[in-house]
């Protein structure tokens, strides 16, 4: 894990309201998060956002913005 990269995580969760997580099995290796640290040395980080049906549907955007629109903002000076 590169330096920072649990402290940031901490502050966009806090940021956005997201809970931190650990992605298990499959989904713990191998994605462009596993790639951009590997290659830069630099903390990168999955968003989840939306929770059901996918793709969501487009009526839910809106919301899911709002929801991120600070941690989206704050993120390039974080990292």
């Amino acid at each position: 894990m590169p330096a920072g990269a649990e402290s940031i995580a901490k502050k966009l969760s806090k940021l956005s309201g997201y809970k931190l997580s650990s992605p298990e099995g499959l989904a713990s290796y191998g994605g462009l998060t596993d790639w951009f640290i590997r290659e830069f040395d630099r903390p990168s980080f999955t968003i989840e956002c939306g929770k059901g049906e996918t793709p969501l549907p487009v009526t839910s955007y809106y919301e899911i913005y709002a929801s991120i629109r600070e941690m989206l903002m704050w993120a390039p000076l974080l990292i």
